[in-house]
């Protein structure tokens, strides 16, 4: 792949050949102080670095992804634009420093509203030449380009990840390196294996993690989702395999690193079932639904231990979900006890949703009915919720007497869960920088 390793430059008898020439030629006639030859050494070493070390690798998109509403050029050297669904489009590069990076629109006047950058904590102010605009990127970032009051599942978004180049793949004969390229097919790794996707690599199916341990999804590929999901309901909870982007069950000690995850269907995008020890880094996660709904960016169901950072979410609906004690829909599935969810930390991570609630946390637990206790308003019916400060609760009643409470401040979610014989409390702690953990306590 271009761009993975960088020679490291060291001055040497060409620079002083250049040095003598510039001496020789632009220099001449002027008097040089002592000190003067070795300044200007250093002025060349250090404008030799700053421009070696801004490298652009744009990652290909294949004709059947790609996108006309965008054109997009990075340092001047073009991008593949990719459509993800509904009026959604992303660009996928990698880079190692500062870059000036020029989007155009190809509707007329598409630019007349203005242009809404977020994450706005990083103060990008585009400036605009007619169909263009333009700015500079300070190094790696995942920001979201949109028109202000564009943020519902119509909103015609632009996705931009400049990511740093990826590792090269490891060694061994556990290690399957897929180069770029379409691909229609699902992954099915076994416990043990590395899967190394090379940029360019596409997959049109789902990443299916079922019974197993100690696996690895590296590099920077791609996997689109479309499933056979009916558009008019929520199918997409069911836990079976090529039903969601990445689909897990019974797993354990996995890593996905550099994935991308474009969901096209009326599904839970990344789901994970009764698993532990998850490690996402650097995950790029996209939905658009045209019925703007069921379409959760991340759910644990039944699952713990788990660390995503530097990742980015667009779900239709809740991005973030946490559903201990609960197997599904049915009415023995509600009565049948589940498993915790604990231990979860999303970090450095870009957290977005259709509507106006941007971050959602919805914990699905057996209450009983009356001795259910909630903070807020509820219905008394079999299934109850309550909004308080955009924190989304959600159960449903059975036979066990459980009890839910939750509230919301400046420092932290605090949520208490007791019963007759088994009091507990969890913490769900919630700072300024985009970081929350969910803990026993």
């Amino acid at each position: 792949m271009v761009g993975r390793h960088v020679r490291k430059w060291t001055p040497g008898p060409h620079l002083d050949a250049i040095l003598e020439w510039i001496l020789s030629t632009s220099l001449s006639g002027y008097g040089l102080l002592p000190g003067d030859r070795a300044l200007l050494l250093v002025v060349l070493v250090i404008a030799h670095s700053s421009w070696a070390a801004t490298r652009v690798q744009p990652v290909p998109v294949p004709p059947e992804m790609r996108s006309s509403a965008f054109t997009v050029t990075v340092n001047g050297k073009p991008v593949d634009v990719a459509h993800v669904a509904a009026s959604y489009d992303y660009v996928n590069f990698d880079i190692s420093g500062p870059v000036d990076v020029a989007i155009t629109a190809a509707e007329a006047g598409f630019w007349d509203r203005g242009v809404d950058i977020q994450p706005w904590r990083l103060g990008l102010r585009p400036v605009r030449d007619g169909q263009t605009i333009r700015f500079k990127l300070p190094g790696p970032e995942k920001i979201s380009i949109a028109r202000p009051r564009d943020f519902l599942n119509h909103a015609a978004m632009l996705f931009l990840f400049a990511g740093s180049p990826p590792a090269p793949p490891p060694q061994g004969s556990n290690v399957h390196v897929y180069h770029a390229g379409v691909y229609r097919q699902s992954l099915n790794p076994k416990s043990g294996e590395t899967d190394y996707l090379e940029p360019g690599a596409y997959f049109f199916g789902s990443l299916n993690l079922f019974n197993v341990t100690g696996v690895k999804v590296l590099g920077r590929g791609t996997i689109v989702y479309d499933g056979p999901q009916d558009p008019s309901h929520d199918e997409g909870w069911m836990q079976k395999p090529d039903w969601h982007c990445i689909g897990t069950m019974n797993a354990h000690d996995i890593q996905v690193s550099g994935l991308t995850c474009v969901i096209r269907s009326r599904t839970w995008s990344v789901q994970m079932k009764d698993s532990s020890g998850f490690i996402y880094d650097d995950l790029r996660v996209m939905g658009g639904n045209p019925g703007n709904a069921n379409q959760d960016g991340m759910d644990w169901i039944g699952s713990s231990d788990g660390i995503v950072r530097n990742s980015f979410f667009r779900a239709s609906d809740d991005v973030i979900a946490l559903m201990g004690n609960w197997d599904g829909y049915t009415d023995a599935d509600m009565l049948r006890p589940g498993k915790d969810v604990h231990d979860i930390l999303i970090e450095k991570s870009e957290l977005s949703r259709v509507g106006r609630r941007r971050f959602s946390i919805r914990g699905i637990l057996r209450c009983a009915i009356p001795t259910c206790c909630m903070r807020g308003s509820a219905r008394a019916d079999s299934r109850l919720a309550c909004w308080d400060s955009g924190v989304r609760m959600e159960r449903r009643a059975t036979t066990r007497a459980t009890c839910l409470r939750i509230s919301f401040s400046t420092t932290g979610i605090r949520c208490c869960r007791w019963s007759r014989s088994s009091p507990r409390c969890t913490d769900l702690y919630f700072t300024i920088s985009g970081r929350w953990i969910s803990r026993h306590c």
